[in-house]
């Protein structure tokens, strides 16, 4: 019997004796008057039920988080990055990277050598535009802006802007899956649109254990896999295109801690991979360092003597402390019975 069986059935168990014990002390032969520790049958099943329910959302941690692949980080290699790049978006193709950063009156699109950390070109945008997330898509260079609801469309050449597309959401991070642009816009939802006209084609809601894991950020498509940062954490969701749901969970935390910053840097921000060489790229913004990692599994022990450091899984916590303010209104209405 494995252990997660074992402990639905001891609370199947344990609440079945707590409903006999209830069922005694409701029992108007032993208070034969009314008091206000009366309980009615009905209010004793209510209460019954509501046990159960709670303790099936504590055990429900411990076993939907069996469903989840969590890895640590192990760093190949490390890069000099322009430590005033408020990194928002991420691309490696064809031997050339390409980044997106952010901030009124500082938010450019360029192209920077790897190795070196230079910058080979760059554009600024506009003062009235924050820079967003990026895309190389064919010979296009898709890059979204914050609040302004544009998409612009640059020739990956020479940086050329030649048309732009209008959204009506937030622009956050964007990928794409080689057939269509997938944009996120710092909510639970993946928008996937059509790479010529902009149009939607659908959304996808991302879920970790069942409840939604809003916050998703710059994105990129590998191996059919959707990889996400979730904002505010040094986590990387992985994301099945086909239903949404969180298949693994990278916790990319303690990359900057060999090294001496004088000026604080940001959360972690930006996602590229070298499908030619298999080299996963990560940095973050105002990082004065972009790094090559390999993702490592845990092993069954490491998981078990977790940290909490996946900082994402607050959202299970989220659901299951929701679930208790349901449970506690019902018990409020139970009292009325």
């Amino acid at each position: 019997m494995s252990p997660n069986t074992n402990l639905f059935l001891k609370i199947a168990g344990s609440a079945m004796l707590i409903l006999n014990v209830l069922k005694i002390i409701s029992c108007r032969s032993v208070h034969p008057r009314p008091s206000r520790f009366f309980l009615s049958a009905r209010t004793a099943a209510v209460l019954v039920l509501l046990l159960l329910a709670g303790m099936c959302c504590l055990a429900s941690c411990d076993v939907l988080k069996n469903n989840i692949i969590r890895y640590t980080c192990r760093v190949k290699a490390a890069y000099d990055h322009d430590q005033g790049a408020f990194t928002q978006g991420l691309h490696y193709v064809d031997g050339k990277l390409y980044e997106s950063t952010g901030l009124f009156g500082k938010s450019t699109i360029r192209e920077v050598a790897l190795e070196s950390g230079d910058i080979l070109r760059m554009l600024p945008l506009h003062g009235n535009y924050f820079g967003e997330g990026l895309t190389v898509f064919s010979e296009n260079v898709y890059q979204l802006t914050w609040k302004a609801g544009l998409c612009f469309i640059y020739d990956r050449q020479t940086f050329e802007l030649f048309g732009e597309f209008t959204y009506n959401t937030e622009g956050w991070g964007l990928t794409h899956n080689g057939t269509h642009l997938i944009m996120s816009d710092g909510s639970d939802t993946l928008y996937f649109r059509d790479p010529e006209t902009f149009e939607l084609v659908h959304r996808l809601s991302v879920t970790l254990h069942g409840a939604p894991l809003p916050m998703l950020n710059e994105l990129e498509f590998i191996r059919g896999i959707i990889y996400a940062n979730v904002w505010q954490t040094d986590t990387i969701a992985l994301i099945n295109p086909s239903n949404g749901s969180v298949v693994g969970l990278v916790d990319a935390s303690g990359l900057l801690e060999s090294y001496d910053i004088s000026d604080k840097p940001g959360v972690l921000n930006g996602i590229a991979y070298d499908h030619d060489n298999d080299r996963l790229l990560v940095t973050g913004k105002l990082w004065p360092k972009l790094f090559e990692i390999e993702m490592v599994e845990e092993s069954d022990a490491s998981r078990s003597n977790d940290k909490g450091d996946v900082r994402a899984e607050v959202a299970l916590q989220m659901m299951n402390w929701n679930n208790f303010y349901i449970l506690g209104r019902l018990f409020a209405i139970s009292l009325y019975l």
